[in-house]
């Protein structure tokens, strides 16, 4: 269910471009400050922003995340996440 990396690896090997694209990533952090980190205007890096998609395995998780993220931003979870082909880091698994 995707390799272990802490947040702060992926965070950075998706700035440098160094995620293989598709590949599963799981790693401990918020939904709200981690990977809103990654699409801020200073967190890119050289300008490049992304964009984070739910794409979810168990599309009624959606809800779930959504109301996880409402609920407290700064709670931490256990996120499984990869690259897409568009650029855009989506989000499959939020525990």
């Amino acid at each position: 269910m995707g390799v272990e990396i802490d947040f702060a690896s992926f965070s950075a090997k998706a700035k440098s471009n160094g995620l293989q694209i598709g590949k599963r990533y799981r790693f401990r952090g918020t939904l709200g400050q981690d990977l809103t980190e990654l699409c801020s205007p200073g967190g890119g890096g050289a300008g490049m922003l992304f964009n984070v998609v739910p794409e979810l395995d168990d599309p009624t998780q959606q809800e779930t995340a959504l109301k996880k993220l409402a609920d407290n931003w700064k709670t931490v979870y256990t996120i499984v996440a990869s690259m897409g082909y568009d650029g855009k880091i989506h989000v499959h698994r939020v525990e």
